[in-house]
């Protein structure tokens, strides 16, 4: 589990052993969107770019390693790379 959160202060980015990435609105204490595409559990986030980007790396699998996928996260709908 790992968090992270942007410049502003405004959102918020939670991992998970669920395989997932939720993004959080701090203002409103509500969650916006779940990146769901993820091989295994998510142990560790950044945000890169100027918080147009962020990163999340997953478990490290003994025969494969770990994993990180790149989402850009603005405009609202993150698009992975």
């Amino acid at each position: 589990h790992c968090l992270c959160i942007n410049r502003e202060g405004t959102r918020l980015f939670s991992g998970s052993g669920d395989k997932s990435v939720r993004i959080w609105d701090v203002v409103h204490f509500t969650e916006k969107l779940a990146l769901r595409d993820h091989p295994s559990g998510v142990v560790a986030l950044n945000l890169v770019d100027n918080d147009s980007r962020l990163l999340a790396a997953t478990h490290s699998n003994p025969s494969r390693g770990g994993r990180v996928t790149f989402w850009d996260i603005i405009p609202q709908e993150p698009k992975k790379k």
